[in-house]
């Protein structure tokens, strides 16, 4: 399981905006070049406003726009997708939201090291306040 914790300003997302920076998830093959299977994703809120999102995960590091901007690759970056999972709603749980999808089988190879890295995109529209707003990403993967 690799965590990653990030808080936001006050902003506003559109559909297909950028959600916060490149993540990165350190350690996710047991060796240099090495990979394994990404068999879940998580999104936890407890601001109780996300709502859909598409989590995009790269071999290797990518150069993306800037958080609330529309999500935009290069050319060279869009080679590097390993996958895209839909996140296709969130949950209600009163003060907080969860999104997540389980039982996947994506296989990857981390490409010039042992980390793996995702982005999220918006694919609802929310506004966020940074006094309430902590999210968590959790990737559940096998490591070969």
């Amino acid at each position: 399981i690799r965590n990653c914790d990030w808080s936001s300003d006050v902003c506003s997302s559109d559909l297909g905006d950028q959600f916060g920076a490149l993540v990165t998830f350190t350690g996710a093959a047991r060796a240099t070049g090495g990979g394994g299977v990404i068999t879940g994703v998580a999104i936890q809120s407890g601001s109780d406003v996300i709502g859909t999102f598409d989590v995009v995960f790269f071999d290797s590091t990518v150069t993306l726009v800037a958080d609330s901007a529309t999500f935009v690759l290069s050319d060279a970056d869009a080679l590097k997708v390993i996958a895209i999972v839909p996140l296709a709603g969130s949950y209600d749980l009163g003060n907080n939201r969860v999104a997540q999808r389980f039982n996947l089988a994506v296989p990857y190879v981390c490409s010039g090291g042992t980390s793996l890295f995702a982005a999220i995109i918006t694919r609802s529209a929310y506004t966020l306040v940074a006094s309430d707003f902590t999210s968590n990403l959790t990737v559940f993967v096998e490591r070969a």
